[in-house]
């Protein structure tokens, strides 16, 4: 099984919900694991779901309400010993989540942020509590996305503003543009619990593209089939 861990304290929830529905319905079984401050998922999915629960959800797993991954690692044993995962995509708010192998373990890393000073302040908090937790001078690479990204001067500096944080970079950052479109149909399947794809504009559709080459390895050409498919799908 891979995993991928999508760190930081920005909002990335529509974005791997996404990130998950096109990995299934390329014939892969994926989890979700939510592992954010607020247990935000839950108000994505179906309603009743306030205490930890593994759900099913347009064709993958969502696991919310757990505090830690052990937690969940339990859930699914007692749920069904068999349960194989191709992909885990984690959403990681809470730096206590993991543990240090889990960390470590992890297929690739990244880090996620939007241009506000307070992520960027909070951001920075945030590695110095993990390290701290993992007992490292410095943290294991990461790759780099900007969430709602604009064009402004200040593009440039900030990844500068880890500079002096313990933390590796790797790779060219992935941008996804703030798009009034795109927020509207965010904001539609988050009221209606679903996963609509086909109105999200190209530029959303291109990064993420990029993201699942950047991060999981595919060819450009298995991007795009993934993408087509999804397209192609009602919900």
């Amino acid at each position: 099984m891979k995993s991928y861990v999508f760190a930081g304290p920005s909002n990335k929830t529509d974005l791997l919900l996404n990130f998950s529905k096109i990995l299934s319905v390329s014939g892969y079984r994926v989890i979700l694991v939510d592992g954010t401050v607020d247990g935000r998922y839950r108000y994505c999915i179906e309603e009743g779901h306030s205490t930890p629960a593994v759900t099913e959800y347009e064709g993958f797993d969502v696991a919310t309400g757990y505090r830690q991954f052990n937690e969940v690692e339990q859930a699914l044993l007692e749920m069904n010993e068999d349960v194989l995962y191709d992909f885990m995509i984690l959403d990681i708010e809470l730096a206590e989540f993991l543990n240090t192998d889990q960390w470590l373990s992890a297929t690739a890393r990244v880090w996620a942020t939007d241009y506000s000073r307070k992520t960027l302040e909070c951001g920075k908090a945030w590695i110095k509590e993990l390290c701290s937790q993992l007992s490292a001078d410095r943290l294991p690479p990461f790759y780099r996305l900007y969430l709602d990204a604009v064009d402004t001067h200040i593009e440039s500096y900030i990844w500068a503003y880890y500079e002096d944080s313990p933390i590796d970079f790797q790779g060219s950052p992935v941008s996804f543009r703030l798009d009034e479109l795109d927020t509207a149909v965010r904001l539609e399947n988050e009221h209606h619990r679903r996963r609509s794809f086909r109105h999200y504009s190209r530029h959303y559709k291109k990064s993420l593209a990029e993201l699942m080459e950047m991060v999981a390895g595919f060819e450009p050409a298995e991007t795009r089939r993934a993408i087509q498919m999804r397209e192609r799908k009602r919900a």
